[in-house]
């Protein structure tokens, strides 16, 4: 793919994003007024995502969802709407998307490849999937004759379906996908900033920014900025990601896809929390839809945020309430409000609930193995250092509610004894504050996951496994932030003393912007070392996730392409193997459900559910290998592709019918039959 055509396709992509993102700013105006242009940019992805849900629900092509984008910015021109002296002065949020889009293209433009060793190939099967066939529910593209019904795939659904209506392939889009979410977020992040930090609005950007303890002990042990995996890796070897490194490693997995969606519920609750009592009737009603739509769509992208998500809306219903009750309104309305958007936010997707039947979280169950405290700080270190001096005074005021915290240091729980401090004397100190109550809920989260896990099925061999890995990016969210919004407040008097010129101010903002757009390429070699057998320098400089196939498997990538130019409805047989290997290539690149891809994925997902589950890996094997029965268990999966490439060739011992299959492609060692068991 030559550098024109990912140019062409990189404008088409943003063309997209701020043609949506400016039909909605003229209705969100009377209601956000400031914060209508920076909401917008969120907002219209994700009504974007609903109607074409819908429409892909009800069988009509799912690129119509932009005629009502299309038609609002036409009104809004017509009416004189978007006026050229608001859009200049709106554009520090237009900067703002697009530094950190550049930050984080840069990132994938070092490092595009779609590789097998983390989740990279279920992610874009899923997007190449719903590309090809843009139905609800989308075909699972690992197991031919089944929906994903088991997972949540909204995340794919709107990368796929924006990628539709710009026209770029899902190889392109896949590296357009994490700079498209880390500039939603940071749009985000500063408006959040302005809310609550108006003298250093930007600061909530370090979110996106800023690693855990354990880079800085690697660092020390003198093994470089280890960020990429070990640093990662600290609680029982489960995966403890934060947003720079989920950014870094490039997967489009639903707990960071889903982050500009969390930043954008965040500010809304937040924003309601400032400005309750200012806010008209009609703004309260559209201020709360927008958190339907946010809180919604959430459970789609990515099911768990929504566990912590929900409590934290009915939360600020309470908090707002609180406040209210000292004032002598009307409480009781406030808090029935927040409890309906929890409970409309559930039935925005009902089908999607309906539908789902795949293998979930069945139990709960104490923790046995606690996590070690120094593992403990290790993650969470710099937000309790921060937290510890904000309740520092509260403590020494009253030490004897240290007393709730000693049978959990008693019990051997040091890191529930460590959290738990802070969260009694932030209740103690009842400022009712929104950043009060983020620290709160990161907190509770922490305590949790040290308390109890959540089973899905009959795992208890990796039973912290998933409920860390889900968890602790949410509380990584919410004490982050309410972390850097404690820090804010204490240096905003000290900044107060400073005379700073504008001349300094831009200066100063100028050398930010090259840094952070610099760090992608003066980190990369060493950041790489992290990813071990991961280079996060792959040497392909490309928006293209396939261009490494050029002299890595050149013969499956002229296969791949041949086969994303079929249209109709496809099955294809490929070898099945191991997971994160390069097996499950074909269905994973080209989106055409294959029997079976990445057994153990599936088998996570949908148990037992699957009759015979394990007969479809010996079937593959016999397709293959026993030229009797091969033209019988096709027909049986109503497969109408077999491929036999290098993987196959290495895998089985070929012993393929005379009969019944029909080269369409050869090139090299692959061949591409067609199917006729006619």
């Amino acid at each position: 793919m030559d550098v024109y055509t990912q140019i062409i396709y990189l404008i088409s992509w943003l063309i997209l994003l701020k043609g949506i993102q400016l039909s909605l700013w003229p209705r969100l105006k009377p209601y956000l007024r400031e914060y209508a242009y920076p909401v917008a940019y969120p907002v219209s992805v994700l009504l974007f995502t609903l109607i074409s849900w819908y429409f892909g629900l009800l069988h009509i092509p799912v690129q119509a969802a932009i005629i009502p984008f299309i038609l609002l910015i036409i009104y809004s021109f017509l009416k004189r709407e978007i006026i050229l002296r608001e859009l200049i002065r709106s554009t520090q949020w237009d900067i703002t998307f697009l530094i950190f889009f550049i930050f984080v293209l840069e990132m994938r433009f070092i490092n595009p490849v779609l590789t097998h060793y983390s989740e990279a190939f279920m992610d874009h099967g899923f997007v190449a999937s719903i590309m090809r066939n843009p139905v609800v529910p989308p075909l699972d593209p690992w197991a031919s004759g089944y929906p994903l019904t088991m997972y949540y795939y909204l995340g794919h659904w709107m990368l796929g379906t924006l990628a539709l209506v710009s026209r770029i392939p899902s190889n392109v889009v896949w590296n357009l996908a994490l700079p498209t979410v880390t500039g939603l977020a940071a749009v985000m992040l500063l408006a959040l900033g302005k809310l609550f930090l108006p003298k250093i609005k930007w600061l909530p950007l370090l979110l996106l920014l800023i690693f855990n303890p354990a880079v800085i002990y690697h660092y020390l042990l003198g093994e470089g900025f280890y960020m990429i995996l070990d640093g990662s890796r600290w609680v029982v070897g489960v995966p403890t990601e934060y947003p720079l490194f989920s950014l870094i490693l490039g997967d489009a997995h639903g707990h960071i896809v889903g982050i500009f969606n969390q930043i954008l519920l965040l500010f809304l609750l937040g924003y309601l929390v400032c400005k309750w009592n200012y806010l008209e009737k009609m703004a309260k009603i559209v201020i709360s839809f927008l958190c339907v739509l946010s809180l919604g769509t959430m459970g789609l992208i990515s099911t768990w945020d929504i566990i912590a998500y929900a409590p934290l809306t009915i939360l600020t219903g309470l908090l707002i309430t609180y406040r209210q009750k000292i004032k002598e309104l009307d409480y009781k309305k406030i808090f029935f409000i927040f409890l309906g958007i929890a409970v409309l936010a559930m039935i925005l997707y009902l089908p999607y609930y309906i539908q789902m039947y795949g293998q979930t979280v069945n139990r709960i169950v104490p923790t046995i193995m606690t996590t070690n405290p120094f593992d403990f700080f290790l993650y969470s270190g710099f937000f309790l250092v921060i937290l510890y001096f904000y309740i520092h005074k509260a403590v020494i005021k009253r030490p004897l509610w240290l007393i709730a915290a000693v049978p959990f240091f008693a019990m051997g729980q040091y890191s529930t004894g460590i959290a738990l401090i802070p969260l009694i004397y932030i209740i103690l100190m009842k400022r009712s504050r929104f950043t009060d109550l983020l620290a709160f809920s990161g907190l509770s989260i922490l305590i949790f996951c040290e308390l109890f896990s959540f089973i899905q099925g009959n795992d208890l061999v990796y039973y912290r496994f998933i409920t860390i890995f889900k968890l602790y990016y949410i509380a990584w969210i919410f004490l982050c932030i309410s972390s850097l919004f404690l820090v804010g407040e204490w240096f905003v008097p000290v900044l107060k003393k400073f005379s700073i010129s504008k001349g300094t101010k831009f200066s100063c903002i100028a050398i930010a912007i090259v840094l952070l757009l610099a760090v992608p390429w003066i980190f990369h070699f060493d950041v790489g070392k992290g990813l071990r057998d991961i280079s996060f320098d792959s040497g392909y400089y490309t928006l293209d996730g396939l261009a490494y196939m050029e002299t890595t498997h050149p013969d499956d990538l002229l296969a791949i392409e041949f086969l994303r130019k079929l249209s109709g409805d496809e099955r294809i047989v490929e070898a099945t193997g191991q997971d994160w290997t390069y097996f499950s290539r074909i269905s994973s690149y080209t989106g055409i459900p294959t029997i079976l891809g990445e057994p153990n994925h599936e088998l996570s997902w949908r148990g037992y559910l699957i009759g015979n589950f394990w007969d479809r890996e010996r079937d593959v094997q016999s397709i293959y290998e026993e030229r009797g029965q091969s033209l019988s268990l096709l027909k049986k999966y109503n497969v109408t592709l077999l491929y036999v490439g290098d993987t196959e060739r290495t895998k089985y011992k070929l012993e393929l019918p005379d009969t019944g299959l029909v080269p369409i492609f050869i090139k090299g060692n692959v061949t591409i039959y067609r199917v006729n068991t006619e």
